[in-house]
């Protein structure tokens, strides 16, 4: 079987959506199954693409980030003819907008479409979402969301006929992770999180800030792991600068050794304004660490309230500094509720589990 996935992006680092495909091509491999994934650049990570070519993926490099119909027409006509694919499954941007309708024309059969953000977050669908979504339905022989808050805010705007929209968490291995680095000294926080304003870093500053100032705690120390608009990267850097904050943070950029980083940390913060799930949460509760993540999005599904960490309101940096000090303050709190974050990561959130749910579709 042939199968090709349209990322429809660019792959900056080598993280949870990119572990999610190496294992699908460790599957598919096993299985003699060929495997195409198609970027709009080349993915930025050496280990990620090495990783693919263990398992014989073939990486394409096609520009099909545009809105001219015609193009994408001829340029989908010619992949399927040059590819004989018999599953195609789209991503992001403007090739997973349009790339389904597009794609039916050439007789394909099975037609999958990953949605991996949240659309609708405080307003509700309207006209032409409704359109959209209904057509989407009609045209996709699955259409995957990585979170239930997003499959039922996308239900909402399906028309006349039974939703095809179904959940399928990415997910993140649970085997052969390192063990935990004990520091019984300072607090280790760690964000990661692209630069952009979505991400709500300002706002982890912000209740930084609060936990030195209005607590008076200052045994802690937060890495933020990530990179993106330069731009923004320097309005957080001077940020930090303003709140003097410039000893208790550290800027790591991209990495790849995240999982082993994670294996450093006491606690870990998503301070998103919106989001679809978090799969470095997930990372996080893999490896028993406890985490204090925003209200939004399908970010509940994996931070339970009290249970493994605390969901505080977003831009609420006063809350989040509040549950800060309190885990930060009690060992044994954080503790207990790391223990709870590893078995809802062993429950809910096993990559290869969630891969094995992907392959018995595609099949």
């Amino acid at each position: 079987m042939i199968i090709v996935h349209f990322m429809g992006m660019r792959s900056t680092k080598y993280g949870g959506l990119e572990k999610f495909m190496v294992e699908l091509a460790y599957q598919l491999y096993k299985r003699n199954d060929k495997l195409y994934i198609i970027y709009n650049e080349e993915p930025y990570s050496q280990s990620y693409i090495e990783s693919l070519r263990k398992y014989n993926v073939s990486i394409l490099v096609k520009n099909l980030e545009t809105t001219n119909i015609v193009y994408l027409y001829r340029k989908l006509k010619q992949i399927v003819k040059d590819l004989c694919p018999d599953i195609v499954h789209f991503h992001f941007g403007r090739i997973a907008t349009f790339g389904p309708f597009i794609i039916r024309l050439f007789k394909m059969k099975k037609v999958y479409r990953s949605i991996h953000s949240m659309l609708f977050e405080n307003y509700s669908p309207n006209i032409k979402s409704n359109i959209y979504y209904t057509l989407l339905n009609c045209f996709c022989s699955n259409i995957l969301c990585v979170s239930n808050a997003i499959r039922v805010d996308l239900d909402r705007c399906v028309l006349f006929r039974k939703s095809k929209m179904k959940v399928l968490y990415t997910g993140t291995s649970l085997y052969n992770l390192p063990s935990k680095v004990e520091s019984p000294g300072v607090v280790r926080i760690t964000c990661i999180a692209f630069h952009n304003s979505v991400k709500g870093i300002d706002i982890l500053l912000r209740a930084l800030f609060l936990l030195r100032e209005k607590y008076n705690y200052l045994n802690f120390i937060c890495n933020q792991i990530g990179g993106g608009n330069p731009i923004y990267t320097k309005e957080l850097k001077e940020l930090t600068k303003e709140l003097n904050l410039e000893g208790y943070v550290n800027w790591m950029g991209l990495r790849d050794d995240v999982v082993e980083l994670l294996s450093q940390t006491d606690i870990y913060c998503q301070p998103s304004r919106y989001e679809g799930i978090g799969i470095s949460i997930m990372e996080a509760c893999a490896q028993g660490i406890p985490v204090i993540a925003s209200n939004v999005g399908g970010i509940p599904e994996v931070v339970y309230d009290n249970v493994n960490g605390f969901l505080f309101q977003p831009n609420n940096c006063d809350e989040l500094a509040k549950y800060l000090y309190t885990l930060t303050n009690n060992r044994q709190l954080m503790k207990k509720m790391g223990q709870q974050s590893k078995k809802i990561a062993e429950n809910s959130f096993c990559l290869q589990k969630n891969i094995e749910s992907l392959l018995v579709s595609y099949y």
